[in-house]
C-alpha cells in the first residue's frame, strides 16, 4: 500500500521513511499504526510549524479512517 500511494501522490521514499520502519520494527498494528508513525514523526521528523500531513489507515473488511493535520 505504501507504494501504491507514493506513486499515487507523488511522494519520495523519504516521505514514507518513518512509515516503513514502525511496519519494519512492529509490523501491522492495523489502525493504531498510525499513531505509532505519528508519534516517530513527531519525536524524529522535525515537522514545522504550517506543515500539513495525512494520516490513513485500513482496517479489516471495508473499514478506513484519513485525517488531514497541520503544525501549528
Amino acid at each position: 500500500m505504501l507504494d501504491r500511494t507514493r506513486d499515487l501522490v507523488d511522494l519520495t521514499e523519504e516521505d514514507l521513511q518513518a512509515s516503513r520502519k514502525i511496519l519494519r520494527q512492529y509490523g501491522n498494528l492495523s489502525a493504531a499504526t498510525v499513531l505509532f508513525i505519528l508519534d516517530e514523526i513527531m519525536r524524529t521528523g522535525n515537522p514545522q510549524i504550517g506543515d500539513l500531513g495525512v494520516m490513513v489507515a485500513v482496517g479489516p473488511g471495508f473499514a478506513a479512517e484519513a485525517a488531514l493535520l497541520r503544525w501549528v
